[in-house]
């Protein structure tokens, strides 16, 4: 099945604002999602002028006060973003799907200690219609971070369906049909 957009945080309009990794080389996001699903991307908006950069964006299981705790679940491993000017979606794909929990907060963090030109790769979020169970995060050393609750990263979430107990698609019984000597 085709990935669909499950869940998204920010928007664009209003006052949207780039925060550039020489600010910050961590920048993430915590929310919890609507319901269960199966993560295979995050797209986040960037601008990257006039260099492409590497960076990585991992998924934690956060903790109570909304920062990332434990070793990473998922991650995108090194990837290059292209040299993209112009502000927009750009898709970071999963190595592995990681399987969600409604009743789990997560944290979304791109590490930018691998992009060589920090002034000019911008992630992007927005201080208007600020969602309240979307939470904004810096940190430059990845392990302090500070929440910026006035602020959303503009993410979106794209997964499919988990797979249904039994992993059949439909829940059947076991035999289908029985032979009644006719």
């Amino acid at each position: 099945m085709a990935a669909t957009k499950r869940d998204t945080c920010g928007i664009l309009g209003g006052s949207v604002a780039g925060v550039p990794f020489s600010m910050h080389l961590f920048q993430g996001a915590a929310t919890t999602p609507a319901a269960s699903f199966s993560l295979e991307s995050i797209k986040l908006v960037i601008a990257n002028t006039f260099v492409a950069g590497t960076c990585n964006l991992s998924i934690f299981a956060a903790d109570v006060a909304h920062k990332p705790t434990g070793a990473a679940l998922a991650t995108t491993g090194d990837i290059t973003t292209p040299d993209q000017a112009a502000k927009g979606f750009y898709e970071f794909t999963l190595l592995a799907p990681l399987a969600l929990d409604a009743s789990t907060e997560y944290c979304y963090v791109l590490d930018g200690t691998l992009v060589t030109a920090r002034s000019v790769f911008y992630i992007y979020g927005t201080n208007s219609g600020v969602f309240p169970t979307c939470h904004t995060l810096f940190s430059s050393d990845g392990v302090s971070w500070t929440l910026a609750d006035n602020y959303d990263m503009t993410f979106e979430l794209w997964g499919s369906d988990l797979p249904s107990p039994g992993g059949g698609g439909i829940n059947q019984p076991a035999v289908m049909f029985e032979s009644w000597g006719f």
